[in-house]
């Protein structure tokens, strides 16, 4: 018969064993929750960034709000954080990271606040939004904390201001200001691309840039970016078209300098091989710089190329050919430029110089009449028929006139003032 000896470790292992098999069957089990089921979590888990430049305030955000299930799984959805509201006399933009509904529970608030009240300065709109957001954290204490980027127009004053918010108050800050997620990572990128006197294109660009970055390093950042414009006389928001075409330059030029950049920092490159990379990128930098002012151009309406209310160019000083189809095509060569900015303003001389129509109100006969000061003077006058007398308005001092049944200038040293009576045909 076989002898077996148990060591006192082996003893004390099943000894082990047997007691957690017991406690496996023989535990009570664990009483379920009594509390309700919660809701999912919501949290504007973004990147706002603000640029203030000397004529304007510049905003981006991403549209990524981020939803925690039960399960604790997070679930992203696209939703339009930058957004311009008509709300009572001013034009405001609220942008907001952090707890979802204690954001929009409050823009709400704000809205029908404001569109009760007569308020139409930037001091009263302060005083408004500090009193109704210290209201509302008052009544949410539990509330996630949230920070608020406020862009504001006020075009009865034309007076626009943005403020960031320390608590309940609203901070102005001084050039460039960023909240949200990975906010200290991604601060010193905007420092580094922060310049004063930037103009507004460059501070879209910026912050496109920026964004981009923030979508490649996060997870809770995402495009379509929202880009809005603040000036005295309005709040413009960039079309998306408009920013995938910058998005998709940058990332063409991005290529190219760090190529050049690592070049320059590099002593075992001559000074001959250095120069002929920068030529290569000189050249390619001005042919790419052409054709993103060919695509821009080609993707602008008729109106967005007759338009002057545009919160900035958004192509150069030139000439732009319009075609049949609404299309255009911008001209880069100078010389060409020059030359057909000589041929139009030749016609403009000769159509200003060129003699007008008038229709005589009384008497029905056409004449030609030629203007004093053609092109200068505006000021309103009149002219008697030569065969009715007869008192007819024309626009500027007539120096002479003619029949256009039987040809032949007659001079006239002067016009007779403005007069009411009698009714006469519109100038052509």
């Amino acid at each position: 018969m076989a002898e077996f000896r148990w060591s006192a470790q082996e003893i004390r292992r099943d000894y082990l064993l047997h007691q957690s098999s017991r406690s496996l069957y023989t535990s009570a089990p664990r009483p379920l929750p009594n509390n309700p089921r919660r809701r999912p979590r919501r949290r504007t888990v973004t990147l706002i960034a603000a640029w203030r430049l000397s004529d304007s305030i510049v905003i981006h955000a991403d549209s990524q709000e981020t939803v925690t299930g039960d399960d604790g799984i997070e679930y992203r959805k696209t939703v339009l954080k930058i957004e311009s509201e008509q709300m009572g006399n001013y034009k405001v933009i609220v942008a907001g990271s952090g707890d979802t509904p204690f954001i929009l529970e409050f823009i709400e608030k704000l809205r029908r606040r404001l569109s009760e009240e007569s308020a139409d300065s930037l001091a009263a709109f302060i005083g408004i939004f500090e009193e109704q957001l210290r209201a509302h954290m008052d009544a949410n204490p539990n509330a996630e904390r949230s920070q608020f980027i406020v862009g504001l127009c006020c075009p009865i004053s034309n007076e626009y201001n943005a403020w960031i918010t320390q608590g309940s108050t609203l901070c102005p800050f001084d050039d460039h200001e960023l909240t949200g997620h990975g906010e200290s990572l991604y601060k010193e990128t905007m420092n580094r691309f922060w310049t004063p006197g930037m103009t507004i294109q460059q501070a879209i660009l910026a912050g496109i840039y920026l964004l981009t970055l923030a979508e490649a390093t996060s997870n809770y950042v995402r495009s379509p970016f929202n880009i809005a414009i603040i000036r005295g006389n309005g709040i413009w928001t960039e079309p998306q078209k408009y920013i995938q075409l910058m998005r998709d330059r940058l990332s063409e030029y991005e290529q190219w300098v760090s190529k050049v950049f690592l070049a320059c920092a590099d002593t075992s490159i001559n000074a001959s091989q250095l120069k002929e990379l920068l030529d290569n990128f000189s050249r390619a930098a001005e042919n790419l710089h052409e054709q993103h002012i060919d695509r821009t151009v080609e993707t602008l309406t008729l109106e967005e190329i007759m338009a002057t209310d545009d919160p900035y160019p958004r192509r150069p000083p030139g000439i732009t050919t319009i075609f049949a189809d609404g299309t255009g095509k911008f001209i880069h060569d100078p010389e060409r430029t020059k030359a057909i900015e000589s041929r139009f303003r030749d016609a403009m001389e000769y159509a200003v110089k060129a003699p007008h129509y008038l229709r005589c109100h009384q008497c029905e006969r056409e004449y030609e009449y030629m203007l004093a000061n053609p092109g200068q003077d505006k000021e309103p006058a009149t002219i008697r028929c030569i065969d009715c007398n007869a008192v007819n308005q024309v626009i500027g001092k007539v120096s002479k006139i003619q029949r256009l049944s039987s040809p032949g200038w007659v001079n006239l040293d002067e016009t007779t003032p403005p007069s009411t009576s009698g009714k006469s045909e519109p100038e052509q």
